[in-house]
């Protein structure tokens, strides 16, 4: 199997082949990691200038220079964070959807879920490029398809669709037409 090629799993009618066996691993896209470290520099110069420039205050033009220096600079920081976060998420964020279990490892927490105990899941259209959250009677777990590379989207799709039973599973339709089809002419 190639590597840039998306596992062939199947999409509501397709008659495409599966492997209920094998656990599927899904990263997320090198453009967040791409995003995240340009953005870090540029995000911590503005913080240092808007502090510099409002602390030193050379023209006089701030009534209160500490105050502006900590709240601007204050901002510009937060969004560095931000940009922080999306490089930490690239390295630990993983999602593995196994015959039994799906399991989200994020940044800061890990969820587990059975297959089995889904009670209930709901396909979303919104944001841009749809979400599903799964619901058991103990657990949620949403899951945006917007982090991920559109190939591994379809797959992703498919392997959630394909492992969990179609009476619990809620919007499908209205994804799909929005969605699915799409993504089978972009591949």
């Amino acid at each position: 199997m190639n590597p840039y090629e998306a596992p062939k799993v199947p999409i509501a009618n397709d008659s495409l082949t599966t492997n209920v066996a094998m656990t599927m691993s899904y990263r997320v896209s090198l453009l967040q990691l791409i995003v995240g470290i340009i953005e870090i520099p540029f995000f911590s110069a503005a913080t240092m200038f808007t502090f510099i420039a409002a602390w030193w205050n050379i023209d006089g033009s701030f009534q209160h220079p500490m105050l502006f220096a900590v709240s601007g600079g204050s901002i510009w920081a937060a969004l560095m964070m931000m940009s922080v976060w999306t490089v930490v998420a690239y390295y630990r964020t993983e999602l593995l959807i196994g015959p039994d279990e799906i399991i989200y490892h994020g940044v800061l927490w890990e969820k587990k879920l059975a297959i089995n105990d889904v009670t209930h899941l709901k396909w979303s259209t919104l944001p841009n490029a749809g979400n599903v959250v799964l619901y058991t009677d103990s657990t949620k777990l949403k899951v945006a398809f917007s982090i991920y590379r559109t190939a591994e989207r379809k797959a992703l799709i498919s392997s959630i669709r394909a492992n969990i039973r179609e009476d619990v599973q809620e919007g499908w339709t209205r994804f799909e037409s929005k969605f699915v089809n799409y993504l089978s002419r972009c591949i």
